[in-house]
């Protein structure tokens, strides 16, 4: 009953918002399921967002509750009995995503529930929202193929595509460099060809041109081929 109370006041009380909040990374496993089951039953955007924070819980259950309730949210159409434009759909979309929760479910160890926010990710990427390069690169590099190569459309973008719009022209941190590189050591060609072409679309970044210098080196004759075509110096 004190759960039921606390979480109906998340829309317009501010402490209750960060008792919630709070209590859906509480150690027992009962109390965060108690929390999320009640939440998801809001439809609220507080709610929504709050469930969020859930979406990396470690129990499957309590993960796949708040993917679910989330995706209902994403999937409304109408609202107060109104359809709702495109336009309107992708701004209260990125209303309703805490992308904190997004990067925390690209961790879950359980496939399923990956796949679960690999879904409400891609869809947040395509309305606008923007994740850690660190998270799209995992996603690129996920053991799960329905994962690896999941797209959107129209028009059709997969991954590497959002991981380009983070890079292009941009100076990369270390870390960036690093979770780009490792995509270098990916099994298939098409994924390591992509590492080192979006590397070469940054304008800097610490141990690039080291990783680049890599490709030299890879076992696939066209890979080779065309870093060293990247790194060759232009005309002039």
């Amino acid at each position: 009953a004190l759960i039921d109370a606390v979480t109906d006041l998340v829309a317009v009380n501010d402490r209750a918002r960060r008792i919630v909040t709070k209590a859906i990374t509480d150690p027992d496993d009962r109390v965060r399921l108690a929390v999320v089951t009640r939440l998801a039953k809001l439809q609220t955007v507080d709610a929504c967002r709050v469930l969020c924070r859930a979406l990396g819980d470690p129990t499957r259950e309590t993960a796949k509750i708040a993917a679910a309730a989330v995706n209902v949210e994403l999937q409304r159409k109408e609202l107060d009995g109104r359809k709702l434009t495109l336009q309107e759909r992708q701004a209260r979309m990125l209303a309703l995503i805490d992308a904190r929760g997004l990067e925390e479910g690209a961790r879950h160890k359980e496939d399923m529930n990956r796949h679960f926010v690999a879904q409400l990710s891609i869809r947040y990427l395509d309305a606008g929202g923007r994740l850690s390069i660190e998270t799209l690169c995992r996603f690129i590099s996920d053991r799960r193929k329905q994962i690896r190569t999941m797209k959107i459309s129209p028009p059709t973008m997969r991954w590497a595509n959002f991981l380009l719009r983070e890079v292009d022209g941009k100076t990369l941190r270390e870390a960036d460099v690093v979770a780009i590189s490792s995509l270098t050591l990916e099994k298939e060609a098409n994924t390591r060809i992509q590492a080192y072409q979006i590397l070469t679309l940054a304008s800097s970044g610490p141990g690039r041109g080291e990783v680049l210098a890599q490709g030299l080196a890879d076992e696939n004759a066209s890979i080779r081929r065309d870093v060293a075509g990247w790194l060759a110096p232009g005309p002039g």
